[in-house]
């Protein structure tokens, strides 16, 4: 499921970051740079709904594990569920995730191999959005 921090945390931000820069410095660019910068602002939205809205790996709850499985799952105090040993209970999100990588603070998601490439885009196009808005804007 979608997490509203996300359009109430990174979004507003870079919204409000890239709405300033191309409002005040796009125009002294070239074209290049225009569609440079546009494509990395719908890059790295794009990238933030799919890391948001994306279903992580989430497990169901088992109270017993699955049939011939039981040597290889493990019961979880914390989530009160049976899992497999590759899976791991995210506090944050207060689920059992299979490859849990990490807890994605801008999303509140957790992150895993579903949705760890759209991750690393959010990463890129933050970069270079960023990058490209503060020497636009500190340089003009």
């Amino acid at each position: 499921d979608c997490r509203p921090v996300t359009l109430c945390l990174p979004v507003p931000f870079f919204v409000f970051l890239s709405a300033w820069t191309g409002g005040t410095r796009l125009s002294e660019h070239s074209l290049a740079v225009i569609v440079t910068w546009s494509i990395c602002q719908v890059g790295l939205l794009i990238s933030l709904a799919n890391v948001a809205c994306q279903d992580p790996g989430i497990m169901y709850r088992h109270t017993e594990p699955p049939p011939g499985q039981e040597d290889v799952w493990r019961w979880s105090d914390q989530a009160l569920t049976y899992r497999p040993a590759h899976a791991k209970f995210d506090p944050e999100c207060q689920v059992v995730v299979e490859d849990f990588d990490h807890t994605c603070p801008w999303t509140e998601t957790a992150i895993r191999k579903n949705n760890m490439p759209w991750f690393r885009y959010v990463i890129v196009f933050t970069l270079a959005v960023l990058v490209y808005d503060v020497v636009s804007l500190t340089l003009s």
